[in-house]
């Protein structure tokens, strides 16, 4: 359940002013740098870009990631729009039409999600676009009906005879497709957790348990922590995390009172 399809700025929007609703204060600005106040143990101060400084007892980092896409023209301006990249999420939108797929900088996961593509379509066209195959790779795509185009795409651009659909050039060729693909790489936004000493694992993501980092009253919640996750899983995150915060936050009272 959720508002699917909505515009996500105006889903954003609405969770702006539901919590403002609930006493929230909510600042438009980037946070540079985070520093832990005299001792440690009073909290965090946070540095932003425009000259404030914000001092909280805790800090939960929720800055997500960044895609970063195949080099090939037109990917960037489409993406979102004609060109996805996770078939649970758009999976049923796309039956039954011809899919291309186009070898990005994951791929583990771009072989992935054009075998779970294949369950939605019987049409689908794998560019590896620079990517190894191995054997198995390959004669599992023919034993599930994928065609492999092994020639480069040069570009893709928006088919102006179908809203949804796009049109790829392939060493020269004009392909049309109904709906578009690429396997993006996953980079989290956690330059701020890094820098404040957090502990991370060897594919470079921070660790935390429920919300937890390996610094003191320092939580991280949402992709910049986990990847890939949808809207709900991120939501649940940082509800988890809210709750973890507030209990340390208790226990820390209870404890001053002895």
């Amino acid at each position: 359940m959720g508002l699917d399809g909505v515009n996500p700025v105006e889903y954003l929007e609405k969770g702006q002013s539901e919590f403002r609703a609930f006493g929230g204060n909510y600042i438009k600005g980037t946070v540079a740098k985070l520093e832990p106040a005299e001792g440690g143990a009073l909290g965090w101060r946070a540095f932003t870009v425009e000259g404030d400084e914000i001092r909280a007892k805790h800090v939960l980092v929720s800055t997500g990631i960044t895609d970063e896409l195949p080099d090939v023209p037109g990917v960037e301006e489409l993406w979102g729009q004609r060109i996805f990249h996770c078939p649970y999420c758009h999976g049923y939108e796309v039956r039954n039409r011809r899919i291309a797929v186009i070898g990005g900088l994951n791929p583990g996961f771009t072989v992935r999600m054009v075998h779970l593509l294949r369950k939605w379509s019987p049409n689908i066209t794998f560019f590896p676009n620079g990517l190894s195959l191995g054997e198995t790779d390959l004669k599992q795509f023919a034993a599930r009906g994928i065609e492999v185009n092994n020639k480069p795409v040069q570009q893709v651009a928006a088919d102006p005879d179908f809203s949804e659909g796009l049109i790829l050039s392939v060493d020269g060729e004009k392909i049309r497709f109904e709906s578009c693909f690429v396997g993006p790489a996953f980079h989290p936004n956690h330059q701020l957790l890094i820098e404040a000493g957090c502990q991370y694992d060897e594919d470079g993501w921070v660790q935390q348990s429920n919300g937890r980092t390996s610094q003191q009253n320092l939580w991280a919640a949402g992709n910049v922590t986990s990847s890939p996750d949808q809207v709900p899983q991120a939501m649940g995150a940082g509800a988890a995390t809210a709750i973890a915060i507030d209990q340390a936050m208790l226990t820390a009272e209870l404890s001053e009172l002895v």
